[in-house]
């Protein structure tokens, strides 16, 4: 019974590495789960940024910064909508144009980036992006944290009980038996 979780994560990862279809819709609900998905989102958002603006602030080309850029990235959700974004800039889509037609990027993002290509100051933006993800992040998870917390210390509890009725149930049985 105790091993159950670590079996079937066992077989969860070995699938998920053999079948890139399962890991691919894997990662695609995973992003739509209510409380960890949007937490997944904003911190692969905020890596690309940071990493996009780095790169593009160095003097490499678009196309080579959304490549290097797409490696931060695990989700293959988000990954196959940048490889989506890669192929509309090489078309000649304007960037803004290309991250909003992959669907999978919140629209302050895509604002933030028609901005940036708007005024020719990207790398400040991606970088604004990144820092505004970071910190949605951090605020998120402390968030998450807090609302925990209390659950945790309940089942804590609740385990605490479990295993005194268990130790001293029999023992008062035993002073039971005694008296009769």
């Amino acid at each position: 019974v105790l091993a159950t979780p670590f079996i079937l994560f066992f077989v969860y990862k070995t699938i998920r590495k053999n079948s890139e279809g399962f890991a691919y819709q894997m990662d695609s609900l995973f992003l739509r789960l209510p409380i960890a998905g949007p937490i997944v989102r904003k911190v692969s958002i905020a890596r690309y940024a940071q990493t996009f603006g780095s790169l593009f602030s160095s003097g490499i080309d678009v196309i080579n910064c959304l490549r290097a850029a797409k490696k931060t990235v695990s989700n293959l959700a988000l990954v196959e909508a940048l490889e989506t974004v890669e192929a509309r800039v090489q078309a000649g889509a304007p960037l803004s144009q290309a991250f909003n037609s992959s669907g999978e990027f919140p629209t302050l993002v895509i604002r933030m980036i028609k901005i940036g290509e708007e005024s020719g100051n990207l790398t400040p933006v991606l970088m604004q992006v990144s820092e505004f993800y970071t910190k949605d992040v951090d605020e998120a998870v402390q968030g998450l944290i807090t609302m925990i917390e209390p659950m945790l210390t309940a089942l804590l509890g609740v385990m605490i009980l479990w295993i005194a009725v268990g130790v001293f149930g029999p023992i008062y049985g035993s002073f039971a038996n005694l008296e009769t």
